[in-house]
C-alpha cells in the first residue's frame, strides 16, 4: 500500500516537528514528547511522524486500547473532566426512568462488523462515561452529564473496542473535546464516513 507522505520541518534539535497533513494539507505539529501518531483537526485523519516525512497512517493499524478518536455529535462539550464511573446499564435505566436532562445518548450509525477486527459482529456493547464540561466554553461554568453509546458492534473474540475520552491536543490547535475512541483505525474511518461530525467549525 502506497501511503501519502509530506515533508516535515524540525526545530528544537529535532524534537519538535511540523508538516502538512498528507490528506488535506492542514499544518500538523508534533510537540516534544508527544506521540508520533497525530490527528488532524480538519479532516479527522491520522498521520505518523517519521525522521523526515509525515506519512498517512496505515488504516490496518489496531491498538491495544481505544486510541483513534472520532468526533461526537456534541460540539458543546469542551474541556471534559471524567468523574465517577456509571455502569452502562445504570445510565440507560436512569435515562429511561427519569428522562434526566444530564444523560445524552449518541445517535450514531454504526458500520457493519466488529469495531476491532471487522469480522461479522455477534453482539453489541453499550458504553458510557460520566463527565463535567465547560458550558458555552466557559471554564468557570461547568455542567455534568452522562454520555451513552448503544449498539457498538463486537464479535465473540473482542470486547472494549470503543471508549469515550478527551482529545486534548492535536493538529495545529489545542482543543479539549469529547471523542469516541476506537482500537481500529479502519473502523474510525468508516465511523466518520457514516457520521459526518467535525472537530471544529469550518472543518471539511
Amino acid at each position: 500500500m502506497n501511503l501519502k507522505e509530506t515533508p516535515i520541518k524540525s526545530s528544537l534539535f529535532g524534537l519538535a516537528k511540523e508538516g502538512p497533513c498528507p490528506s488535506c494539507g492542514t499544518k500538523i505539529f508534533k510537540r516534544v514528547g508527544a506521540s508520533a501518531e497525530a490527528l488532524c483537526s480538519v479532516c479527522g485523519n491520522y498521520s505518523e511522524f517519521g525522521p523526515q516525512m509525515l506519512r498517512a497512517l496505515d488504516p490496518a493499524r489496531v491498538a491495544n486500547a481505544p486510541t483513534y478518536a472520532a468526533p461526537t455529535s456534541w460540539p458543546d462539550i469542551s474541556t471534559p473532566t471524567f468523574t465517577a464511573f456509571q455502569h452502562p446499564a445504570a445510565a440507560l435505566a436512569d435515562m429511561i426512568r427519569t428522562k434526566k436532562e444530564g444523560v445524552r445518548s449518541l445517535d450514531a450509525r454504526w458500520p457493519e462488523g466488529c469495531c476491532v477486527c471487522g469480522k461479522p459482529a455477534t453482539r453489541a456493547e453499550t458504553i458510557s462515561r460520566h463527565l463535567s464540561y465547560a458550558a458555552g466554553g466557559t471554564i468557570s461554568t461547568r455542567r455534568e452529564t452522562t454520555v451513552v453509546a448503544q449498539g457498538v458492534p463486537h464479535c465473540a473474540e473482542h470486547k472494549d473496542g470503543a471508549r469515550f475520552d478527551s482529545v486534548v491536543r492535536f493538529g495545529d490547535v489545542d482543543l479539549w473535546k469529547l471523542g469516541l475512541f476506537f482500537r481500529s483505525y479502519a473502523y474510525q474511518i468508516k465511523f466518520r464516513e457514516r457520521n459526518l461530525w467535525k472537530w471544529r467549525e469550518g472543518a471539511r
